[in-house]
């Protein structure tokens, strides 16, 4: 708790030193703007635009899935599937993380690979961390289960930091902040529902449907992503002839 509290101090003194860079002029226009409108201008961009929205569905059901990895879910399956007490739980979440963070530094890496190719590098990432998941639903090898955990965290960072990419060069500079606002509300109450939602389904059927149905739902985003790739694809057009025009 006390670490927690320290953070968080630190946190607000690092806020003071942002800067906001919006002009003055455009500050006044929005406070001439009426709550609700700046409220609903958001929503509107959100859903209206094809390429915001379809990173919307796609984040918003692999949330779903992602929901099944939270500590409480994983102590069960390390109990009742792995036969395995708490320590091995947190070698499991040990195992994530450093993953996690191979995969920031793979995104580091190859940054510029990503430049054109963003929208179907997300595809494959979500397809691999379904078929991991898939295969963790099924494994009862305690080893199989930490290297898979590991195997998981890279392909996750990478969807997750394009998926914002991609929000950040399809929106409006000071229009991102509202979208990326109910993109929180959104994710935010699809893990709440889903949170209640596997419990229940864990309680009832066994904690292993639940990983059965992060794959699932992981593959049904990727599903809509294939459908919707189109749109992407005149993305990508659009930024290649900027940058021969730039040239």
């Amino acid at each position: 708790m006390v670490i927690v509290l320290v953070a968080l101090f630190i946190a607000m003194l690092l806020a003071f030193w942002i800067k906001d860079h919006t002009d003055v002029d455009s500050k006044t226009s929005n406070d001439k703007v009426s709550k609700w409108s700046q409220f609903a201008e958001g929503w509107k961009i959100s859903f209206q635009d094809k390429k915001t929205r379809t990173v919307f569905m796609v984040d918003a059901i692999d949330t779903i899935g992602g929901t099944a990895w939270i500590g409480a879910f994983v102590l069960a399956f390390c109990v009742q599937v792995l036969h395995k007490d708490e320590s091995w739980w947190g070698i499991m979440n040990g195992s994530f993380f450093a993953g996690s963070i191979l995969g920031g530094m793979l995104v580091v890496s190859i940054s510029k690979y990503f430049k054109n190719r963003k929208f179907p590098l997300m595809l494959w990432g979500l397809g691999i961390y379904a078929i991991i998941a898939g295969i963790f639903a099924f494994n009862i090898n305690p080893f199989v289960a930490m290297a898979l955990m590991f195997l998981m965290g890279p392909p996750i960072q990478v969807t997750a930091v394009i998926r914002k990419t991609l929000l950040q060069e399809n929106v409006q500079e000071e229009k991102l902040p509202k979208v990326m606002s109910c993109l929180e509300v959104v994710n935010n109450v699809v893990f709440s529902t889903s949170l209640l939602s596997l419990g229940w389904v864990a309680d009832t059927f066994g904690i292993t449907v639940i990983y059965i149905i992060a794959a699932v739902a992981t593959i049904v985003s990727v599903a809509i992503g294939i459908l919707a790739r189109s749109n992407f694809i005149e993305q990508k057009a659009e930024v290649l002839q900027r940058e021969a025009m730039r040239y």
